[in-house]
């Protein structure tokens, strides 16, 4: 006999299992219930970084590279200065 779970189900499992893994037993939970989100892709691995595809890492990038970080922050200093100086665009 094979089971048949549906997608949803699969992914509330997944969901239990990653919250299992990274909260402490002893952490309390709201009225013992896990957190309901919404279903993603199963083949998906989430990385929890924030900022679409790549805005964590490149944060990280930011925080550990003075030289990245100072290439940044001259090319938005390149950028302000260019929309300072362009005049609006009438519609």
């Amino acid at each position: 006999m094979k089971p048949d779970y549906s997608k949803e189900n699969l992914y509330q499992g997944l969901l239990a299992k990653e919250a299992a893994a990274e909260t402490p037993a002893n952490f309390a939970r709201l009225e013992g219930a896990p957190q309901n989100r919404p279903t993603r892709d199963l083949d998906v691995k989430n990385r929890r970084m924030a900022g679409g595809r790549n805005g964590g890492q490149r944060a990280l990038a930011m925080l550990n590279d003075p030289v990245e970080k100072q290439r940044t922050d001259s090319w938005m200093f390149m950028l302000r200065k260019f929309l300072d100086n362009t005049p609006p665009i009438d519609v």
